[in-house]
């Protein structure tokens, strides 16, 4: 196998030691995941799976994946904590939250460049059996190249993409995000608005800045010929972390904190200047969404982001990005196959059984001109439809209330049946028992992000609708009062809208 076990220590690791009693947490394992250690040729390999597997009591040396207390209870939990990089300075850095692993469920992760190894962290907390006299053997084992496995066929009869609410050990970027740089450039990043699931719950963040300085991460200053990188990410309290590497004439890449996505890794280099000069090819990339989310990528090119979905008698996982080419002057349908493969065919008939669709995409000769989302969620979903006329004064449109508990805004829409006025925009507002959901959209100051919707007075055609506002506050609970209200208006407003408010729970 190309991927050996080892100890930090460079043992072989032949099991999981498993030695205490029920419903404590053992003491945690740690577990280098080496490809050809010591060697750094060959190509690196992608969407790897850890999974753990119990040695069969009756059949000696014999793992099984179900069947016995500690595959069935999930008595085993994982995260990974680093990575040795040392053969590959550009290798990216991956750390999670702790996922349990057990019967039908697995830890997936992107990449393992040859000559470097990836840091696993293991603990148990063993069920009643660890004391009635069973003696278990736990078996880390790591699959590659696959994108699916099978699930009993009940699991999968209702089901789609995970969105990971609920998840307490999942955190991903949903949408937005964009990091750009100033024009002219200097050493300020912006980072567009953006919605994110973190510990399992959506949250949305509105634009904001970060200064980068030419210092590194030990504190020592560039000199000529220097740079280091660093790696934003999504700060689970909000706002954006920024952890910076060591300096050096080829830096490598630090390691960020677990459970906070990935926005963007930047090059830092010498100036000259005081203070660094930040272009757009600076910007290394790194940042990926959740949920399969699809992209125009170049030319006749469609990127299918990471994600999991739950169909056809599997669950099927990706961990790094898909690119895949599409037809020109043509219209094309996106699908996941049971295998958890991506295809594209030229009309809507579903390939294969189990088949997920993902997307309609359309082209011309040259590039993808549209993208039509055809993702269905597993799980709950709840629309709550606030319409009505329109007033010709700021206040109150229409009002429902919240009969669920936890529900999770994931998407607001608003239609109007028209245009409104001559000149400027009309502003609309929803609110949450008297609280706005966009509290960073003050209209009084021109800097900040307003992801209100709003129809401009000559709006016409696809532009009545308006889909990429950012909610921040997503949360809603039993009880609550939601109202959509128009915030303000220039010279008139349209005759009537409708705000649809899509919720996972």
């Amino acid at each position: 196998m190309a991927i050996d076990l080892r100890t930090p220590d460079g043992q072989p690791l032949q099991e999981v030691p498993l030695d205490l009693p029920a419903g404590a947490d053992s003491a945690v394992v740690e577990v280098d995941l080496w490809y050809r250690q010591g060697d750094p040729g060959g190509d690196p390999l992608t969407d790897l799976l850890v999974v753990v597997q119990t040695e069969d009591p009756l059949r000696a040396g014999v793992g099984v994946a179900r069947g016995v207390p500690p595959q069935d209870e999930a008595w085993v939990s994982a995260r990974f904590a680093g990575h040795d990089n040392t053969a590959d300075p550009a290798q990216a850095p991956y750390v999670t939250e702790w996922v349990p692993l057990g019967a039908y469920r697995g830890l997936p992760f992107p990449t393992l460049h040859a000559g470097c190894s990836r840091r696993l962290e293991l603990r148990v907390r063993a069920g009643h059996d660890a004391e009635d006299g069973a003696t278990w053997r736990l078996l880390p084992l790591v699959y590659y190249g696959e994108h699916s496995r099978a699930l009993p066929w009940s699991f999968a009869l209702d089901g789609g993409v995970l969105t990971g609410i609920g998840d307490r050990g999942r955190s991903a970027l949903v949408r937005g995000g964009e990091v750009t740089v100033s024009d002219p450039a200097d050493a300020d990043l912006h980072i567009a608005a953006r919605q994110v699931l973190v510990r399992g719950e959506l949250r949305g963040e509105p634009r904001t800045s970060v200064i980068l300085d030419l210092t590194d991460g030990s504190g020592g200053a560039l000199v000529a010929g220097e740079s280091y990188r660093a790696v934003l990410t999504q700060a689970a309290a909000g706002g954006v972390t920024v952890t910076r590497g060591d300096r050096g004439l080829d830096p490598s890449t630090p390691t960020p904190p677990a459970g906070e996505p990935v926005l963007e890794t930047v090059q830092v280099a010498y100036s000259g200047t005081g203070a660094p000069v930040l272009e757009m090819g600076d910007l290394l990339g790194g940042r990926l969404y959740d949920r399969h989310l699809v992209e125009p990528g170049e030319g006749l090119e469609v990127l299918v982001h990471p994600g999991q979905v739950v169909a056809g008698g599997t669950w099927r996982f990706w961990s790094r990005l898909d690119r895949l080419p599409v037809a020109a002057n043509a219209t094309s349908w996106l699908w996941q196959l049971p295998s958890g493969l991506h295809t594209l065919t030229a009309d809507a008939l579903p390939p294969s059984a189990g088949a997920e669709l993902l997307a309609e995409v359309d082209t011309d000769g040259a590039d993808v001109v549209a993208i039509r989302d055809r993702r269905r969620w597993a799980g709950r979903v709840r629309e709550l439809v606030l319409a009505g006329a329109v007033p010709g004064a700021p206040g109150e449109i229409a009002r429902t209330w919240v009969a669920d508990a936890d529900l999770w805004i994931d998407r607001v829409q608003l239609a109007a049946s028209g245009p409104g006025g001559t000149t400027g925009e009309a502003v609309f507002d929803v609110q949450v028992s008297g609280a706005t959901i966009y509290p960073a959209g003050d209209l009084a100051a021109p800097d900040t992000d307003d992801q209100r919707p709003r129809i401009p007075f000559d709006a016409a055609g696809g532009a009545l609708v308006h889909r990429v506002g950012i909610p921040e506050r997503c949360h809603l609970r039993r009880g609550d009062v939601v109202c959509l209200h128009l915030h303000s208006a220039a010279d008139g407003v349209p005759p009537w809208v409708e705000c649809r408010l899509s919720c996972l729970y």
